[in-house]
């Protein structure tokens, strides 16, 4: 839709979303029913051709000032809501559709989440523990995991994370039981499935590890102090983000374990942290940008195109229902991006 460059939109419990196209200088919008004394917002001209949605979620939103879900490092969907770990505040919060925001309490510094199918998990990184979190809110907590214990993956029947300080991962049942294998490569923090088996990434050892359904480990090596903080299945490989200001890419895993370095993708990242897959593009997420907040889409090749994004230190990343979602950590603001 066109608008002319200064324009007036009110807005309540809903999203607006704006074509951004055929713009000779950003668009201002002043946001009246927004929040009281809501601030002025400029737009980039970056987001040419690109798609922005504003979103009221109450304290979820696209503006500094934001106050729920600081530390905000783990983002889920159950198909209808969005789910948010806060990671400072020892609680999960739920979005619903309408703008409602409901928040539990769980463990100790919560960070990832997963979803089962019925239930959220978020996994506690302090405590050691898993907690799962029912449609209704009522909160089972389920100890006996490896050390700090950081992302979370469903296997279409059990839970499993990958433990960073344990150097393994633990599998937990629908009715909490725990097992624990070992070992992993040094650092394991992400983990996500290929249908057949589970995937860490190996942030201190600069590696990935295979773990079958059986509990049985290969770790493969290739990544050097690349750093590998995220990983996601394109449907044959698996890829890590690379938590690294030297290298600032990515990394390809094939099924045998052959890994290549994708670096440089961003020319503005310095520090990528989480990635997610939309069928076609990997999508990076970095909270520590040269020149401000960026996004970078990287197709299978290897190359990078950056976004940038009006939102602080966004670490989590999903993809959902046709868009990117990413949430600011620095500013608890939810931002919803066309993935297109």
């Amino acid at each position: 839709m066109g608008v002319p460059n200064t324009t007036t939109f009110k807005m309540r419990d809903v999203c607006l979303e704006l074509q951004m196209t055929g713009y000779t200088s950003p668009p201002t919008m002043s946001l009246t029913n927004f929040f009281v004394d809501a601030p002025t917002i400029s737009f980039d001209p970056s987001y040419k051709g690109g798609e922005i949605c504003l979103l009221n979620y109450r304290n979820f939103c696209l503006i500094s000032g934001c106050t729920v879900t600081y530390g905000a490092l783990g983002l889920a969907n159950d198909g209808t809501n969005i789910w948010a770990t806060n990671f400072t505040q020892d609680r999960v919060s739920k979005i619903e559709p309408d703008g409602t925001v409901t928040t539990y309490i769980v463990g100790n510094a919560p960070m990832g989440i997963a979803y089962d199918g019925t239930n959220m998990w978020v996994t506690n990184v302090l405590d050691s523990s898993v907690s799962k979190v029912t449609p209704a809110g009522a909160v089972t907590t389920y100890s006996g995991l490896g050390d700090r214990p950081w992302g979370i993956a469903y296997d279409g029947t059990n839970m499993w994370t990958a433990n960073c300080n344990g150097n393994n991962v633990s599998k937990i049942t629908p009715a909490g039981a725990v097992t624990n294998y070992g070992s992993t490569g040094v650092g394991a923090m992400a983990i996500a499935y290929d249908g057949t088996n589970m995937w860490t990434a190996n942030y201190g050892g600069g590696s990935v590890s295979k773990v079958t359904p059986a509990g049985s480990i290969t770790t493969y090596t290739g990544m050097g102090a690349r750093n590998p903080s995220s990983i996601v299945y394109d449907g044959t490989n698996m890829w890590t983000s690379n938590h690294s200001i030297t290298y600032k890419g990515v990394s390809k895993v094939t099924p045998a374990g052959s890994v290549t370095n994708y670096d440089n993708v961003s020319t503005n990242h310095d520090s990528p942290y989480q990635l997610t897959f939309d069928g076609t593009y990997l999508w990076v997420a970095d909270f520590g940008g040269t020149t401000g907040e960026y996004i970078t889409r990287v197709d299978l090749s290897g190359v990078g195109k950056d976004f940038k994004i009006p939102t602080t230190g966004p670490r989590p990343i999903m993809y959902w229902n046709n868009y990117i979602w990413t949430i600011g950590q620095n500013t608890a603001c939810l931002l919803r991006i066309g993935a297109t």
